[in-house]
């Protein structure tokens, strides 16, 4: 949070949730991994976001089967039931 403030963008990359609170405090935008991943998918950068939190969920990263289905809606991977 420091090389944020440093480097003078609001943006931080955190997933610890204790820690995005702080961020929030210091008047920072934490973001998580799934976040960038979902970023990268509306600005053209991955093609498939299902395959990247695919591959997390294989390597043991722990997503809720809510958020899963609800960012794969957001950027019209799944359809919505």
């Amino acid at each position: 949070m420091a090389g944020a403030k440093e480097l003078n963008t609001p943006y931080v990359l955190i997933d610890d949730k204790a820690a995005r609170v702080l961020a929030e405090a210091m008047i920072l935008y934490p973001t998580g991994l799934i976040g960038l991943l979902r970023l990268a998918k509306l600005t053209g950068k991955i093609e498939s976001l299902k395959d990247c939190l695919d591959r997390l969920i294989e390597n043991n990263h722990r997503i809720s089967k809510r958020l899963y289905k609800e960012i794969l809606i957001e950027v019209d991977e799944i359809l919505a039931d």
